[in-house]
């Protein structure tokens, strides 16, 4: 099944490379219906809507992409490039301005959807002043951004760690996995134990 996957995916590109851009959309779906989780072909699925010029359906592949896998900064790529009000919040969340920060995060915190949350944990990362809005903002968008703030609290030197540790145990049950590879990875071990402690405590009542 794997070199049948493989000889698809490399006729897949040979047509994008001939420009045959429907066939290659069939021969991407063809091999999709052996690997449906294969992220490889779903980004090169985006792409091909993309060479289409389908513009909501390469953003909508691309937001499910970006959904299974935060890390999955290709995939936002492609939805900057097409649409027009992320690509305004991307640089206003990172321009000198205070203020046009603030009004971003607080807008993409109103979006219900895996860029927004990817902005959002780029945000947490890099910027210094606003980090702790940018999380909040995550929070109260629902436990589907629990991944891009573990994401986020692993990169960043700037979340104090039991800033970092509590945001994410706020969901509750939901966190708990994630405190659990965050102590795999060197994290606080007693304030990790402690909040899934009250996280189970809590369940009990």
């Amino acid at each position: 099944m794997e070199q049948k996957v493989t000889r698809l995916f490399n006729e897949t590109c040979s047509l994008i490379g001939d420009k045959k851009y429907s066939a290659a959309l069939s021969k991407c779906n063809e091999a999709l219906s052996f690997e449906p989780d294969n992220e490889e072909l779903l980004f090169l699925k985006t792409q091909i809507y993309a060479h289409l010029g389908e513009k909501s359906k390469a953003i909508e592949e691309s937001e499910k992409l970006l959904g299974e896998n935060p890390e999955m900064e290709c995939a936002v790529q492609i939805i900057l490039q097409f649409d027009n009000q992320m690509k305004t919040l991307a640089k206003n969340i990172i321009a000198k301005n205070e203020s046009l920060r603030k009004k971003a995060i607080s807008d993409l915190s109103k979006m219900n959807r895996p860029s927004a949350a990817f902005l959002l944990s780029q945000c947490i990362i890099h910027d210094e002043e606003l980090y702790s809005e940018a999380a909040d903002a995550l929070y109260h968008m629902g436990p589907s951004t629990i991944p891009f703030l573990y994401q986020a609290f692993l990169k960043t030197v700037q979340a104090p760690c039991a800033v970092a540790y509590s945001t994410i145990s706020y969901f509750g049950d939901a966190a708990i996995p994630y405190l659990h590879e965050i102590l795999k990875k060197g994290g606080d071990e007693y304030h990790i134990n402690e909040l899934i402690k009250h996280i189970e405590e809590k369940n009990k009542k």
